[in-house]
């Protein structure tokens, strides 16, 4: 009697571990949050490629202009309430 438990609790077990590991584990935690990680950080790299230049004077003005931005949000915000 224990024997035939062990024999249907081993290929139960193995069905709801493959059942787990292809409908959740593959699907989910593989490629949308181990690849999507990976294929957002490549397509934000890829489109951020080009403003980086590598000359200081650009990235000087570029800074300043979001400063000038930033600030006139929170002094936009700070003169509403």
């Amino acid at each position: 009697m224990i024997d035939g438990i062990l024999h249907a609790f081993g290929p139960t077990t193995g069905g709801i571990g493959s059942a787990i590991r292809n409908y959740f584990d593959v699907p989910f935690i593989n490629q949308f949050i181990g690849d999507g990680s990976a294929d957002a950080t490549y397509w934000i790299g890829k489109n951020l490629r080009p403003i980086q230049t590598g000359r200081i004077q650009q990235y000087l003005i570029l800074s300043l202009i979001l400063l000038f931005v930033v600030g006139g949000l929170v002094y936009y915000i700070l003169t509403l309430a």
